[in-house]
């Protein structure tokens, strides 16, 4: 993979960046246009607003995704277990690349998500947008702490607006190592949302292991490069009678176990980190 021509990845990049551009303009025509026409509604059900515009992006990005195939491939090596609908369900899964969400979009494809990511995302034109019509929570990191930092009550409102989400059949998507990992190592995970399910014991957390991603596109490069994405899900695991940190790490476990299903995965060079990321300056 890493051998491929230049001249392929260039045009890999182009062609990528060309569908999305105009997958995003699309899905935020539509999303406006739905929006005008559903106000009233989205104010008194404010699920809607995840169920059709949230719906809306996400087949826009599916289609988009499918458009890149001929590049890029999927292999789903589990399936996504069943149950999720009837239950309160964060996703979490593990980060390497900008590619993770696309990928994990099309796994989830008509579940209705919510994304967590970070604030400034939701300010980009056009895509940044069409995410905000989707529905994200979002969190507002500051340059504190090696970008760590976060604005005063930010973290209590996001989870408190999670909280709303899961009540309403909304599964909540998170990458709990907070950053893009840039050797594809599994990183050490947060403790946030794994508090907010010991807190509140009838959400289930669903590990979900995306491999190989971080060759197609590498946190360091621009350029994009063709191969395959691997998925795997696993069980639904409960957070009754377990702490912050057994939960914590008992999904940490379970995605690596789910990592080591890819056909690509080298036990030797994908050990986890033992280390949480000192700083996010790279992006979310």
């Amino acid at each position: 993979m890493m051998s491929t021509p230049l001249a392929i990845r260039w045009l890999l990049t182009v062609y990528f960046y060309t569908v999305v551009s105009i997958s995003f303009i699309i899905s935020f025509v539509l999303q406006c246009i739905e929006g005008a026409c559903l106000f009233p509604f989205l104010l008194i059900k404010p699920k809607l607003r995840v169920v059709i515009l949230g719906q809306t992006h996400q087949g826009l990005m599916e289609l988009a995704y499918i458009a890149c195939r001929p590049f890029w491939k999927k292999q789903v090596l589990r399936p996504l277990p069943s149950g999720i609908s009837s239950r309160k369900v964060i996703v979490m899964a593990n980060h390497t690349s900008k590619v993770d969400p696309w990928v994990l979009g099309s796994t989830l494809l008509g579940i209705p998500t919510m994304y967590v990511v970070k604030h400034s995302l939701l300010s980009v034109p056009i895509a940044g947008w069409a995410q905000y019509l989707a529905g994200c929570l979002s969190v507002q990191f500051t340059r504190e702490r090696g970008g760590w930092g976060t604005q005063p009550g930010a973290v209590q409102n996001m989870m408190q607006e999670a909280l709303h989400a899961l009540s309403d059949g909304i599964c909540v998507v998170v990458f709990p190592e907070g950053t893009r990992s840039v050797t594809g190592r599994l990183q050490p995970f947060r403790n946030g949302f794994f508090r907010l399910a010991v807190d509140n014991p009838d959400i289930y957390i669903l590990p979900v292991a995306l491999h190989n991603n971080f060759r197609l596109w590498p946190v360091t490069s621009k350029l994009l490069y063709p191969g395959t994405s691997y998925v795997a899900a696993g069980e639904l695991i409960s957070p009754k009678g377990l702490t912050v940190e057994q939960l914590r790490d008992k999904t940490h476990e379970a995605i690596f176990d789910l990592l080591k299903l890819s056909p690509e995965f080298d036990a030797l060079q994908e050990q986890p980190l033992t280390e949480l990321a000192v700083s996010r300056e790279h992006g979310l």
